[in-house]
């Protein structure tokens, strides 16, 4: 996979859900571009995109209810970091 989609994964983690076993978060200038982005995984067979979920977001949306926000993530790190201190 090239530097440009890597560029887009912001979170690549394993994990369970879903009937699931991994997540892949990534941001998308529009909708073809994600479809080429997942046309790119399903090309390495580890990853067993053989049934891929999507959820799309709409960043210029009017209403918005709680967007993920790097400082959102930093400070609910921080906090669970002082509760196991």
């Amino acid at each position: 996979m090239g530097d440009e989609q890597l560029q887009k994964i912001i979170m690549f983690e394993r994990g369970l859900g879903l009937e699931s076993t991994g997540v892949v978060v990534s941001l998308h200038e529009d909708y073809s571009s994600y479809v080429e982005f997942i046309d790119k995984l399903k090309e390495y067979p580890f990853l067993e995109m053989s049934k891929p979920g999507s959820f799309l977001i709409n960043l210029d949306d009017e209403v918005r209810y709680r967007p993920l926000t790097l400082s959102a993530l930093a400070n609910h790190v921080l906090q669970m970091k002082e509760k196991k201190e």
